[in-house]
C-alpha cells in the first residue's frame, strides 16, 4: 500500500457523521477520517486500487464527479453493519461520507425473508420456490417439479381444529423432507399444497419413481395427541422443457396433479393435457355465460310402468347447444361445472326447467297430469346446506306437489358419506319429493344403510340390464336387486331397456319401471307431451 500521510484540514472533525477526506500526492495517499470514522473504518487497505471504496475515491478525484450511495457491508454475519457512501470532490481531494443504513439492511433482509418463506415450516413460500426454480433453470440444470396436494385436508382441520392442522402441516413437511435426495428442495407453496424441485431425473417413467418415492412418506399414519391420521395425497409432476420458464413448469405439474386427483395415482404432464386444460377453461367461460340464457334446455325420456305399459313420469337430461361449441357432452360440462362451482346453479336452473315443463302441461291439458320428472343432483351438492331449501322454493313457485318429483343421485354419491347423505336427504324428502339411487349395482354397496337411508326408488345400472337375457350372471345379480328392494319396500326401475324381450324379462321378476330406447329416446317439448297424453298421463 502507498505511503499514509495526515492533512493539515480540521474542518472535518466538525461534520456529524462518519467521514474521510483522501488525496492522491504521487504514490502517496493522504487521507484524514474524524472520529466517528474511525469507529467505522478501522482497516489500513481501505484505500487500496483493489478495494471497492479506493477504486471509487479514485475515480471520483480523476474525473470530479461524485458517486453517491455506493454499499458496503463491514464486519462478519450477525455482527455486520452496512453504510451507504457518498464520495464528492473537493478540489483535488474526495470527501467520503457514511450513513449507517445496517438497520434498513436489517428490516428489508426480514422482509425479503418473509416474502420468500412459509413462517409455519420455515420451508420456501411459492414465491421463493418460483425463485429457485428460475435459478437452477439458469444454470441449465434441467430440473422437474413435483407437486403433492394433501387430500380432504379441510376436513382433517375441521376435526382436529387450526392448531393440530398446523401441527400436522409441520410434521407433513419433516416426512416429505426425509424423502429427499441431496439437492432436492422441498417448498410449501399453499395452504394444504407442497412441492419440490428435483434435478438430474428425466420425465417420464423415472420421474414418476422418484413422485412416488417421496409421497411414500406418507403411507404411515400419523398420531397427533389421540387421533391417529391417514393423509392421502395426488401426486402430479413435470420436466423443465426446453423453452418452458419456471411459472410454465409448475403449470405443467399442476394440470398433472389435476388428473391425478381423479385417477388416484401419480401422474406426469402430457402436451395434450394443456389442450384439455384450455377446453375445460373454455367450456367454464361458456358454461357460465349461457347459464340463465336459455342456450341449456332439457330433453326428457320416459319412464314406463313395466306392468301396465303406461307412462309415469320422465328423467329430465340436460343438454346444451352452443353456438360456437357445437353440442357440448353432459359428461364434460357437468364434469367442468362441479370442478368450478357452477354446479348448483346448474342443477337449479334444470329443475326449474323440469317443474316448469310440468306446470305449463298441467295447464295446457286443464288438468294435474299423472306424470311426474326426476332430476339428477350431483353429488358435489350433498356439500350445500341450502339444496332442501331450493328444491322446496321451486316446488312452491311452480305449484307442483312433492311427489311429482324424484331426486337421483348416484349410489357412489350417497355411499361416501352416508351420514352426510342421510342429513341432506331427510330434508330433502320432508319436502315431500322422492329419492332414488342411481347407477346402482355399480358400486360397492353397504346393503345395511339402504334401510337407514331414505331411499324410495333404486335405479339398476344399464351395464346390468342389455345383457341380462343372454347373460345368466347379470340376471342372477337383477333378481337379487330385486329381491333386495321388494324385501325393503323400494320401487325399482331399470335403465337401459332396448328390447322388448328384456322388457318383458324385467315384468315377469317384478321389476317396477324401465327406461331406455325400446320405449323412446329423449324427447323434446310438444314430442314428451304428446308422447305423455298417448301413454296415458
Amino acid at each position: 500500500m502507498a505511503a499514509t500521510a495526515r492533512l493539515t484540514t480540521d474542518w472535518i472533525d466538525v461534520l456529524p457523521g462518519a467521514a474521510a477526506l483522501v488525496e492522491w500526492r504521487g504514490n502517496s495517499v493522504v487521507a484524514k477520517g474524524n472520529a466517528a470514522f474511525d469507529q467505522v473504518l478501522v482497516a489500513d487497505n481501505w484505500l487500496d486500487d483493489d478495494d471497492l471504496l479506493g477504486a471509487a475515491c479514485r475515480r471520483v478525484i480523476s474525473s470530479g464527479t461524485a458517486e453517491r450511495a455506493l454499499t458496503i457491508g463491514i464486519g462478519e454475519d450477525f455482527d455486520q453493519r452496512s453504510y451507504s457512501i457518498d464520495i464528492t470532490p473537493v478540489g483535488p481531494q474526495a470527501l467520503v461520507s457514511f450513513t449507517d443504513t445496517t438497520a434498513i439492511a436489517t428490516a428489508t433482509r426480514l422482509l425479503r425473508r418473509q416474502m420468500i418463506d412459509d413462517p409455519l415450516t420455515g420451508l420456501p413460500n411459492r414465491t421463493g420456490f418460483v425463485e429457485a426454480l428460475e435459478a437452477r433453470m439458469e444454470a441449465d440444470q434441467q430440473p422437474a417439479v413435483v407437486a403433492i396436494n394433501l387430500s380432504h385436508f379441510s376436513r382433517v382441520n375441521d376435526c382436529i381444529g387450526p392448531l393440530g392442522g398446523d401441527e400436522l402441516i409441520v410434521t407433513v413437511a419433516r416426512r416429505l423432507k426425509s424423502k429427499l435426495r441431496d439437492g432436492d428442495l422441498l417448498a410449501r407453496t399453499g395452504g394444504d399444497e407442497f412441492a419440490v424441485i428435483v434435478s438430474g431425473v428425466a420425465e417420464g417413467a423415472d420421474l414418476c419413481r422418484v413422485a412416488e418415492r417421496i409421497g411414500a412418506a406418507l403411507d404411515q399414519p400419523f398420531r397427533l395427541s389421540d387421533f391417529e391420521l391417514k393423509v392421502d395425497c395426488a401426486i402430479g409432476c413435470a420436466g423443465a422443457g426446453a423453452d418452458d420458464d419456471a411459472e410454465q413448469v409448475i403449470r405443467h405439474a399442476q394440470l398433472a396433479l389435476k388428473l391425478a386427483k381423479r385417477t388416484r395415482r401419480v401422474e406426469c404432464y402430457r402436451p395434450a393435457a394443456l389442450q384439455d386444460a384450455h377446453r375445460r377453461f373454455l367450456v367454464e367461460t361458456e358454461l357460465r355465460h349461457d347459464l340463465g340464457s336459455g342456450a341449456l334446455h332439457l330433453a326428457l325420456q320416459p319412464l314406463i310402468d313395466l306392468g301396465s305399459n303406461r307412462i309415469c313420469g320422465f328423467e329430465a337430461l340436460a343438454r346444451w347447444q352452443h353456438w360456437r361449441l357445437g353440442a357440448v357432452s353432459p359428461v364434460e360440462f357437468i364434469a367442468v361445472a362441479e370442478d368450478s362451482g357452477l354446479i348448483a346453479a346448474l342443477d337449479s336452473q334444470m329443475m326449474d326447467c323440469a317443474l316448469a315443463t310440468l306446470a305449463a302441461w298441467d295447464e295446457r291439458a286443464g288438468r294435474t297430469l299423472d306424470v311426474g320428472v326426476a332430476i339428477n343432483l350431483s353429488a358435489v351438492e350433498l356439500t350445500n346446506e341450502d339444496v332442501s331449501e331450493r328444491v322446496a322454493d321451486a316446488l312452491r313457485r311452480h305449484g307442483i306437489q312433492g311427489q311429482r318429483l324424484t331426486v337421483e343421485l348416484t349410489e357412489s354419491a350417497i355411499l361416501a358419506d352416508p351420514a352426510k347423505a342421510a342429513e341432506v336427504l331427510d330434508r330433502i324428502k320432508a319436502t315431500g319429493a322422492r329419492i332414488a339411487m342411481d347407477d346402482f349395482g355399480t358400486g360397492y354397496s353397504n346393503l345395511a344403510l339402504l334401510r337407514r337411508l331414505p331411499i324410495d326408488i333404486l335405479k339398476i345400472d344399464r351395464s346390468l340390464i342389455g345383457d341380462m337375457p343372454t347373460d345368466p350372471d347379470k340376471a342372477a345379480i337383477v333378481r337379487a336387486i330385486l329381491s333386495l328392494a321388494q324385501a325393503l319396500g323400494l320401487r325399482v326401475t331399470a335403465e337401459g331397456v332396448e328390447t322388448a324381450e328384456t322388457a318383458r324379462l324385467l315384468a315377469i321378476l317384478g321389476c317396477n319401471v324401465g327406461q331406455g330406447y325400446h320405449f323412446a329416446r329423449p324427447l323434446e317439448g310438444d314430442a314428451a307431451y304428446e308422447f305423455a297424453l298417448a301413454r296415458g298421463a
